[in-house]
């Protein structure tokens, strides 16, 4: 990974943190100003590389990506016609309280406002099953 990805994972991480640690103690900040929202709902298994189920190459860039990295899929809404590509955002598994970052390379059409799509690569990281299918889940979204 290079310098730069390194800097922004590292960003990516700060602000999440903080905006998890500013909803827990939202006495301690402004959430109405906050840099992040704040989403709790489920995620689900996607596949990104070629010949799985979802369709074809991710809307973001129009490629397909390995199962392997931390990679996302937000519903329409959030989505943002292509806005957020690229950025990340934070992931907290409700069930371990393990956290990690995923990068939006995709948008879901037909998921409700409250469910992320995302890589066997985040379940791994946030020390989940993939064949539970669903988990629950807060991210923020920058």
């Amino acid at each position: 990974m290079g310098n730069t990805a390194k800097v922004v994972a590292i960003f990516g991480v700060l602000v999440f943190l903080q905006v998890v640690s500013c909803d827990v103690a939202p006495h301690h900040a402004d959430l109405g100003n906050s840099l992040a929202s704040i989403h709790t709902g489920t995620m689900t298994v996607d596949g990104y590389e070629e010949g799985e189920e979802g369709g074809g190459p991710a809307a973001c860039d129009g490629i397909y990506h390995s199962d392997g990295d931390l990679l996302t899929t937000l519903p329409t809404e959030l989505y943002a016609g292509g806005g957020r590509c690229h950025s990340f955002i934070g992931i907290s598994s409700i069930q371990t309280g393990r956290s990690t970052l995923a990068m939006v390379v995709d948008v879901c059409d037909d998921c409700t406002e409250d469910e992320l799509g995302t890589s066997a690569a985040v379940w791994n990281a946030l020390g989940l099953d993939t064949n539970a299918g669903v988990a629950p889940i807060r991210w923020a979204v920058p």
